[in-house]
């Protein structure tokens, strides 16, 4: 899985096993938002590591996260810094590309997604293997196998479990667009309400069939010691 994490940086691994932690967390499938292909035009340089992308009427928003396929040089998910009617910013090294308007891109969770409900393309529709809410998870090894802590550099590591869902009696997702995130929340039990841990881009939209199932592996936190306060 690929993508960041943007409220995970919470404590170390004893705040992790302690209470500081909700006791459990669930990790849950959504959606993408305004997929598309990009305009066969050039990728502009704004400067500042900032790169203004062409997309005639894209419907995006600026604060969530844009992933790119098919380009030679920005394919992959970036941070959404400003959008227009058909442009929209993001944050990479620039090179030169003119676009062949074949290269696809969606919207998915970002900085600003900060509870379940603020994804922008919803989770995908419960059935044929899966629940709505996703799979629970418990801090403990099972759910969590690789906890490790680094002292020199005030790092953790908690490595989630490989997680996967099976296609029962049809397609999964049973309708609408496939699986293209997904999102680690707490356990509140307004599901609207749970907050948002981390998110992971799977590297597509996702459907398998009947049968099939759909996994997703080698998810990891990385838990950094907030800066000591010296009075």
């Amino acid at each position: 899985m690929s993508g960041f994490t943007n409220r995970a940086l919470r404590n170390m691994l004893g705040g992790f096993q302690g209470t500081n932690f909700p006791t459990n967390f669930y990790a849950a499938l959504v959606t993408a938002a305004n997929a598309g292909t990009l305009d066969a035009s050039a990728a502009a340089d704004q400067g500042s590591d900032v790169i203004r992308i062409p997309a005639t009427a894209h419907g995006m928003s600026a604060g969530n996260s844009v992933t790119i396929s098919g380009s030679t040089n920005y394919d992959g998910n970036h941070v959404i810094t400003a959008v227009a009617a058909n442009t929209f910013d993001i944050i990479a090294n620039y090179t030169a590309e003119t676009f062949g308007g074949t290269e696809t891109f969606y919207e998915g969770p970002g900085p600003d997604t900060n509870i379940f409900s603020d994804s922008p393309g919803g989770e995908i529709a419960a059935g044929n293997g899966y629940t709505a809410g996703g799979i629970q998870l418990t801090k403990n090894s099972t759910d969590f196998p690789g906890l490790s802590e680094n002292d020199t550099t005030d790092l953790a590591l908690v490595q989630i479990k490989t997680l996967s869902w099976t296609a029962s009696g049809g397609n999964l997702p049973s309708s609408g667009n496939g699986a293209a995130f997904l999102m680690l929340t707490d356990d509140n039990g307004t599901q609207s309400s749970r907050e948002v841990w981390a998110w992971f881009d799977l590297g597509g939209q996702r459907t398998v069939s009947d049968t099939q199932s759909l996994s997703a592996s080698s998810g990891e936190l990385q838990l950094r010691q907030p800066p000591e306060i010296i009075p």
